[in-house]
């Protein structure tokens, strides 16, 4: 497994287990994530990865939405 696949893994399981906590203030909105640490939410998943791509530039993050709804894109 690559080092972003890692990244995205990890922060996919430090998301679940934010997510009972965040729901319902953050609902429908983008995490940006970096080290299985949420760096900041976003409307739009293109302003999450606009912003992903200005703070980290290799690419070594990820984007989760704030559902409580299973989406694999």
């Amino acid at each position: 497994m690559n080092k972003h696949q890692q990244q995205v893994n990890d922060n996919f399981i430090a998301f679940n287990k934010l997510l009972p906590t965040i729901l319902n203030d953050k609902r429908n909105q983008y995490a940006l994530m970096k080290n299985c640490k949420i760096i900041e939410y976003f409307s739009t998943f293109k302003d999450a990865d606009k912003a992903g791509r200005l703070l980290y530039p290799d690419r070594m993050y990820s984007i989760q939405k704030v559902t409580d709804e299973v989406i694999n894109i």
